[in-house]
């Protein structure tokens, strides 16, 4: 269990990384009405060519692509968030960096919980790496029905899209907590 102080600290760093994944998870249904309004009910204007690629090979292609971009998030947490040790992603010489209400917070805490709160940072990046993820089989639906000119393709992409987001849902409380007493 995270001490209140600890508690107070993370509060913020939440509550950023929650308008985050709610904006990705807006983003997979503005997807689908961005590709309908494109496309919407229009006919193939005279003289357009045939595509070079099938339509059903290309969004076939184009869903395997997701199923990777699917299966490389569930991978990079694990890859860049080890359960044990220090977390892989070095964030030095970067902007994501500890907020000054983490930094003020940090000089009442033991050194235990600010070693705990340095984790933050590499936390949120590797979350949104992973959201990024999750949000590109949304716009691998988009292409597919930009390309083959069906906006229902765009459909099924954002519904798996969108569910692969809601079960990544932030928790940088859980995961401080998780990450007590193992380095």
């Amino acid at each position: 269990m995270l001490s209140r102080e600890l508690q107070k600290a993370v509060a913020p760093r939440a509550r950023t990384l929650n308008v985050l994944w709610g904006a990705f998870l807006a983003a997979t249904v503005f997807y689908v009405g961005v590709a309908m309004f494109a496309i919407g009910d229009a006919e193939p204007t005279a003289g357009a060519t045939e595509p070079a690629v099938d339509p059903w090979i290309l969004t076939a292609v184009l869903a395997m692509a997701a199923a990777v971009a699917a299966a490389g998030s569930f991978l990079v947490p694990r890859l860049l968030l080890p359960a044990q040790g220090k977390p892989r992603l070095k964030i030095d010489g970067s902007r994501q960096k500890a907020t000054a209400a983490e930094t003020a917070a940090a000089a009442h805490l033991p050194e235990s919980e600010r070693a705990l709160l340095g984790l933050l940072p590499a936390y949120q990046v590797t979350m949104v790496v992973t959201w990024a993820l999750r949000e590109s089989v949304a716009v691998f639906g988009v292409i597919a029905a930009v390309v083959t000119r069906q906006p229902a393709s765009v459909v099924p992409f954002a519904v798996a899209a969108f569910a692969l987001l809601a079960l990544a849902r932030p928790r940088a409380a859980g995961y401080l907590e998780s990450r007590q007493g193992h380095f």
